[in-house]
């Protein structure tokens, strides 16, 4: 995620923010953690936010503040409200979400085959399990609970001070 948003064109904001909710969703959904600024490369020729540095994640966590929940800046929380687009980026990724956990079986039993011989598949879809709240049988109550995280997530205190912090030491 760049910093100065300025450089996304206008006709390139709609594909960075679909890229962008399409990588916070599977950031969430596997546990990536070490999410910051410098971790998400912007192809500014279209616009596509890619996602990089996966070496923390299903529950692996980095050496520092950690941003393992839904990770989005308080920059891109304003970007998306300067461009009027956080009521767009929150349906879809709820409606990402939900498309997943209502095949979740099938994205479960995937994603143990993928992490074989990283992690016990077991503990693999357990995890995502969790992420994807099907402990709460209700679709409503799964609903509510991701909502909520959705709505903290642009204002999360171990977010900002990863970012801050990630900055920070950069200067050094």
């Amino acid at each position: 995620e760049k910093a100065n948003f300025e450089q996304i064109t206008p006709e390139n904001s709609a594909n960075f923010i679909r890229t962008t909710c399409g990588w916070c969703l599977a950031a969430y959904i596997l546990g990536l953690s070490d999410r910051h600024r410098e971790n998400t490369l912007v192809r500014l020729s279209d616009g596509s936010a890619i996602p990089i540095d996966f070496g923390f994640m299903l529950g692996n966590t980095a050496p520092s503040v950690n941003t393992y929940m839904i990770t989005i800046s308080s920059q891109m929380y304003n970007y998306l409200l300067q461009n009027e687009a956080w009521s767009s980026f929150a349906t879809m990724f709820l409606a990402g979400f939900m498309c997943i956990r209502l095949y979740a079986d099938v994205f479960l039993s995937l994603a143990g085959h993928l992490f074989t011989g990283h992690r016990d598949p077991v503990f693999v879809r357990r995890f995502i399990a969790n992420r994807l709240l099907k402990q709460h049988e209700n679709h409503v109550q799964a609903l509510n609970r991701i909502v909520k995280r959705l709505r903290h997530a642009p204002v999360c205190s171990d977010t900002k001070f990863k970012i801050e912090n990630h900055q920070k030491n950069k200067i050094f």
